[in-house]
């Protein structure tokens, strides 16, 4: 990781720069001794990212180029998903329903998604997952991790790596998820006909009704947070 972080840091300057540079110059810049940045361009070089101008130095080819802007992007993007989870490790009522409006968007997203990624083993294991579910709310079971794993299997699903991963961040740091499931305990029983719709949507690949289905659901969520009055008295470490 560090590596990747100096590769990246090395491409930064040369672009930022503007004009073909070498290891002497990226040495004063950079706090790497010479000979490591010297094998950092040639690695480049070899991969295509880099290219020799004459003695004067190296610049970014277009691969270069597009190689550095998604790195760039996919370290906001962490960094973004990072300030996220900060946001909900201490969540109030208040901080629960502003995460549940970021959740909507999202899993209404990868609901879509998995109806036109999910391979047909994926839709069964998904079904799987409810039926466990729908077992554990009917036989009195906790059922909290087999409605994780029912909302995770479907971002899963979608092949949206960068939502798949700021949710299972979210919503398994600091028992997130159990803190969204504890405030509908009372209503279990609710929660089966909320999901049978989603679970339908997906196995007819309706992208659309998956959609408004999850929404729905999530919306659902979010109107019993708002009746749950003893909210802040919830012991979420039992």
């Amino acid at each position: 990781m560090l590596l990747e972080n100096d590769k990246i840091n090395i491409l930064k300057e040369i672009k930022s720069n503007g004009l073909p540079v070498g290891a002497s110059y990226l040495k004063t810049k950079i706090g790497l001794s010479q000979a490591t940045i010297g094998r950092i361009l040639l690695d480049c070089e070899k991969e295509g990212l880099l290219e020799k101008v004459s003695n004067k130095g190296r610049v970014l080819t277009e691969l270069g180029e597009t190689f550095l802007r998604n790195s760039i992007q996919h370290a906001e993007k962490l960094k973004s998903a990072g300030k996220l989870i900060d946001f909900v490790a201490d969540a109030d009522q208040h901080t629960l329903k502003e995460v549940l409006e970021v959740r909507i968007l999202l899993e209404a997203k990868t609901a879509a998604e998995a109806c036109i990624n999910a391979t047909d083993e994926e839709i069964r294991n998904l079904e799987n997952i409810l039926f466990e579910y729908m077992y554990a709310i009917n036989h009195g079971q906790l059922w909290y991790e087999q409605d994780l794993m029912f909302h995770l299997a479907i971002a899963k699903m979608s092949k949206n790596t960068t939502i798949y991963r700021i949710l299972n961040l979210i919503l398994t740091s600091n028992n997130e998820y159990q803190k969204f499931a504890i405030v509908s305990t009372q209503k279990e029983k609710m929660q089966i006909p909320w999901h049978m719709p989603i679970m339908d949507a997906i196995k007819q690949r309706n992208s659309d009704e998956a959609a408004k289905t999850m929404i729905n659901h999530m919306e659902h969520i979010k109107q019993t947070i708002n009746d749950v009055q003893s909210y802040t008295s919830v012991d979420y470490t039992r």
